[in-house]
């Protein structure tokens, strides 16, 4: 009888520690920088990662600053089990008057397990403004992002969202179907000042979101913890069966 409950009390254990394994091992935000990206660094969160961060230009005119890649502080989280976040911040992502400045990169995004797969993708402004004065909209800033499958087809429309000269749209989205596993987003950010005193445009934050079908599978260490603990209490249950 004493043997019969240890087992069991094993097996309750072995499910509990696989149960809390999957919580310790769940994705956390990671804060790096876009060199850091572009040095190499693939950032994987849940069972998805975002990877081979390249194609990085940025100019500016008259004045305006270049957008040096170690200046954008890049996050990543899972913010549900469904629910992707790209985090992207600097605080030179800005223009005056007569300045203009482009800012371009593309990276992919890959599911690891090949299930979940992803379906719809999002782009918000967060923090952005056009100048200091009443005459607030005497510039003008976007970000356009295309989105293409393992093929280089567009997973449906062009995203934009901007501020052009006073008419703000801060949310764009885009859905697609059949969902992939593996799609590549490629990034354009402008900013344009006016000929005209009073002329800036500046882009504080804005984010990505990617959604997916389903949850995320497992991490392998917490399946095979999980599968020990069930194979533990299966194997107690037909041993008190065969004895009755």
């Amino acid at each position: 009888m004493k043997t019969k409950k240890s087992r069991l009390f094993s097996g309750i254990i072995v499910l509990t520690m696989a149960l809390g394994l999957s919580l310790l091992t769940a994705p956390t935000v990671r804060a790096i920088t876009m060199a850091d990206l572009l040095g190499g660094l693939d950032v994987v969160i849940g069972d998805k990662s975002f990877e081979n961060w390249r194609e990085y230009v940025s100019v500016g005119t008259n004045g305006a600053e270049a957008v040096w890649p170690s200046s954008i502080s890049v996050s990543f989280s899972l913010i549900n089990p469904y629910l992707y976040k790209v985090d992207y911040q600097s605080g030179i992502m800005s223009v005056g008057q007569n300045q203009i400045q482009d800012t371009r990169f593309a990276y992919d995004v890959r599911v690891i397990t090949g299930e979940p797969r992803l379906e719809d993708n999002g782009l918000n402004l967060i923090s952005f403004g056009l100048g200091l004065n009443a005459e607030s909209d005497l510039a003008s800033l976007s970000i356009s992002e295309t989105v293409t499958d393992a093929d280089g087809n567009p997973l449906g429309r062009i995203k934009e969202v901007y501020d052009d000269h006073g008419e703000i749209v801060a949310s764009d989205y885009i859905s697609w179907d059949p969902p992939v596993a593996f799609l590549t987003v490629k990034n354009d950010i402008k900013l344009s000042g006016d000929n005209q005193q009073g002329a800036i445009a500046f882009i504080g934050e804005f984010t990505q979101t990617f959604s997916q079908t389903s949850e995320p599978v497992p991490e392998p260490a917490t399946m095979l913890l999980l599968g020990s603990g069930l194979i533990g209490l299966a194997g107690y249950g037909r041993k008190k069966f065969f004895k009755k």
